[in-house]
């Protein structure tokens, strides 16, 4: 099947997918994008951790779920309701979706309870509602790690387990995480979302997907103490559409400006740009003497060694986060 035919094939898929979900915009409970979901805005960037799968194999979590709408969920198989909930309430909603919606989707499941959670038993666990659903476990600190990089409150045992006894809980997050295929955090599900909502989002959520670009080389430059500094990134079109940068949005940052330098002799002149367009398979440049992000108003100093954060606004295209380090300019040199 060509991509063109596999592209209508889904398009198809989610058409019947939506309408079977029944959008009710005059729904208050809906978010502005059109969710049932706590959405988020900003949105966050997907973690990176990398954690054992139930084969025992090494499973990088951003890497392996790169383009999928990706479900994830901090808890452990002798939770008496959250988790079993969660997870059936997913698994009923996956077996009605249409076959093109449910193969871009991954339910990754990660146990806070490494010690009585073996791979076996909670590969059998996660099979008991979808076979699809992937599971991982580690160590305590790995694990750890791991809800700290997705940012949300460790995992702790109940104080009324006992050490030694095998029937003690775990209190942990109770919401499902929904990143979506630009590997964006966009909406968190709490205990208690319906197999409605999730029916009525997950078509949704698989659409959400920024631009075909990859941005590499973000930095920042700035001199102690300055109220100002400069942004540069690469941009590269890896889509068959022009891509067209209309603004770019920095945390902490009164404005932030797209400039070209000019030379004429040994005079330097900057004029400031309108939107860049990319063409598909070209690259731009944000570098020193050529283009770049003028940031005014820096509302604290900037310190090599801090992240800033920018938020990449593409013409009819979701945003593009990126966590940009920030450089002194004798680095720079």
């Amino acid at each position: 099947m060509s991509a063109h035919a596999r592209r209508r094939r889904l398009a198809a898929a989610l058409w019947v997918a939506l309408a079977a979900a029944g959008c009710k915009a005059e729904d208050p409970r809906l978010s502005p994008g059109g969710l049932y979901g706590a959405e988020l805005n900003p949105p966050r960037p997907k973690p990176e951790f990398t954690l054992a799968a139930t084969d025992s194999s090494r499973f990088d979590f951003r890497a392996r779920t790169d383009g999928y709408l990706t479900l994830l969920f901090f808890g452990y198989t002798h939770c008496p309701d959250v988790c079993p909930v969660h997870m059936a309430n997913l698994g009923a909603v996956m077996k009605k979706l249409p076959a093109p919606v449910t193969e871009r989707i991954r339910v990754v499941f990660v146990t806070t309870d490494p010690a009585r959670d073996t791979p076996e038993r909670l590969a059998r666990w996660l099979g008991n509602f979808d076979p699809s659903f992937i599971g991982l476990t580690g160590s305590q600190d790995e694990i750890r790690r791991a809800e700290t990089a997705a940012g949300i409150p460790p995992a702790e045992l109940d104080s009324a387990g006992q050490a030694g006894a095998s029937d003690y809980t775990v209190g942990h997050a109770a919401f499902v995480l929904a990143y979506t295929p630009d590997n964006l955090l966009r909406a968190m599900y709490p205990f208690g979302t319906r197999q409605s909502d999730w029916a009525h989002d997950i078509p949704r959520l698989v659409q959400m997907t920024g631009p075909q670009v990859d941005v590499t080389d973000a930095r920042v430059l700035a001199a102690p103490g300055a109220g100002v500094a400069a942004g540069y990134f690469t941009l590269h079109n890896r889509g068959d559409q022009p891509l067209t940068l209309e603004s770019v949005a920095v945390a902490g940052v009164a404005a932030a400006t797209l400039q070209e330098q000019r030379r004429a002799g040994n005079v330097v002149r900057v004029k400031p740009l309108g939107p860049i367009v990319i063409r598909p398979g070209k690259t731009v440049i944000l570098e020193p003497g050529g283009i770049q992000l003028m940031l005014s108003g820096v509302r604290r100093p900037l310190q090599p060694g801090d992240t800033v954060r920018m938020t990449l606004n593409f013409e009819g295209q979701n945003p593009v986060l990126v966590e940009a380090p920030v450089r002194s300019y004798g680095e720079a040199g």
